[in-house]
């Protein structure tokens, strides 16, 4: 490739890669904040309360299988923090 034919595809590039920056700023509306929302999978109670249901039922199936059968290895490793 000659030299003006290399400006035009580096002048291409950059010019696709500017239209690429531009996407995440502020004018194009992606990136805007929201109205603060405590409703819904947002509440802390019910956050709270997935928690505690993960808990249970790790535990509890930990209990019920064991550490003999593929699932119970799966509750049973060492992964966990405690």
């Amino acid at each position: 490739m000659r030299f003006p034919e290399r400006l035009v595809v580096v002048l291409i590039c950059l010019s696709w890669a500017g239209d690429q920056a531009m996407a995440g700023c502020a004018v194009s509306g992606i990136d805007h904040k929201l109205a603060y929302d405590n409703s819904g999978i947002w509440k802390r109670s019910n956050q709270l309360a997935l928690e505690d249901a993960m808990l249970i039922t790790t535990l509890g199936g930990a209990l019920w299988e064991g550490g003999e059968t593929r699932l119970g290895k799966t509750y049973g490793s060492r992964s966990t923090p405690w």
